[in-house]
């Protein structure tokens, strides 16, 4: 069983390609993030007004876009990241859903250690089984990737607190148990963005929402050490959701 679903998921991509052609989904050349108009001090009233934004939407409705179900599954992207730097450690935690995989990591790195400790936790869940939960949208709901009580990720947005929450317990490379437990200070009223909403094809829109040098406290534990207390940490966010092009890259 498990030799079939491992087949069934390589020949995704390629079913994509095939479908593709299938819907007559013809690439056509569309604004792309730089030629989107200025800068507007609001946030997008619906999910095809293109353009560049201060403040994030509230909900991702895409049932504008005239496309199959089959299309959806295979096209529709969602990327969820978080990171973290304190003068101690820098820590990142994603999600990505890709329907048919889902990618999960987190990283923490000792800023003090001399030689810069690395710790990595990486997973892949065929079919995107571990995907419990997506967030509406980068203001709405959580994105929780969940294997066990002892290997799980949980990146919410608090409307009552007005504040991001990462929870993360996952087992690193070496064999440590890594967990944290952080909030995330953001209020879409106060707090400027930078929210792009673009096309990359007919009827394929991307929302994407990304924020840096947000205040973050909170708390870690690495293996059998005491639990820290981080008070004085900086935060950064990227939260996407569209009909991503095939091949894509990202330049950090």
């Amino acid at each position: 069983m498990f030799r079939f679903i491992v087949i069934v998921t390589s020949l995704v991509p390629l079913l994509a390609i095939l479908f593709g052609i299938i819907e007559n989904a013809r690439y056509v050349s569309l604004p792309k993030p730089k030629y989107l108009g200025p800068i507007q001090d609001r946030s997008p009233s619906k999910s095809n007004e293109f353009g560049c934004y201060k403040k994030p939407l509230s909900i991702i409705d895409y049932s504008w876009v005239s496309s199959s179900k089959l299309f959806d599954y295979i096209a529709l992207k969602h990327w969820h990241f978080k990171s973290i730097s304190t003068p101690h450690y820098f820590i990142v935690a994603a999600v990505a859903n890709f329907n048919y995989i889902a990618n999960a990591f987190v990283y923490v790195i000792d800023r003090t250690n001399r030689e810069k400790q690395f710790y990595q936790y990486a997973s892949r869940s065929i079919l995107a089984q571990t995907i419990k939960e997506q967030a509406k949208s980068s203001i709405d709901g959580c994105t929780h990737f969940y294997r066990s009580s002892s290997e799980y990720i949980r990146l919410c947005y608090n409307k009552n607190e007005k504040v991001y929450e990462i929870d993360a317990n996952v087992p690193m490379n070496d064999g440590l148990q890594i967990s944290f437990d952080f909030k995330i200070e953001f209020s879409s009223e106060k707090d400027q963005s930078m929210v792009l909403v673009y096309p990359v094809g007919e009827n394929r829109p991307v929302y994407t929402h990304k924020i840096a040098s947000l205040p973050a406290r909170g708390k870690i534990n690495i293996g059998n050490n005491n639990e820290e207390e981080l008070l004085d940490g900086i935060s950064s966010m990227d939260w996407t959701l569209g009909y991503s092009e095939r091949l894509s890259r990202w330049k950090w």
